[in-house]
């Protein structure tokens, strides 16, 4: 039976956003899934904290985040703002690198 609440949305909450949420807001910007790879149109900007960069064979990058975790949609930035690879490059060369995955 239910309560008659209208129940927030975590978005609404200002507690954050849930994984249905944010894909349901991603849905509509899928321009090509293959397998596992999902390529969405670049509108969306998110911030992620990670332990450290590592090189991959397995990215076309040659980098992938380790333990990455999402912390916040960024309506306030543009996908220009985001992060390039270089920027990447740089901050995996000033890491502390773990021996084993530097």
């Amino acid at each position: 039976m239910g309560t008659g609440i209208k129940e927030k949305s975590t978005e609404e909450s200002g507690i954050g956003i849930s994984f249905n949420e944010l894909t349901q807001k991603l849905k509509p910007l899928i321009t090509k899934e293959s397998g596992k790879t999902v390529e969405i149109k670049p509108k969306i900007v998110i911030s992620v904290t990670y332990q450290e960069i590592q090189h991959s064979p397995n990215y076309n990058s040659g980098f992938a985040l380790r333990f990455p975790r999402f912390t916040a949609l960024r309506p306030d930035k543009s996908a220009s703002d985001a992060n390039t690879l270089d920027e990447v490059k740089k901050d995996f060369e000033k890491q502390k690198r773990n021996w084993r995955y530097g």
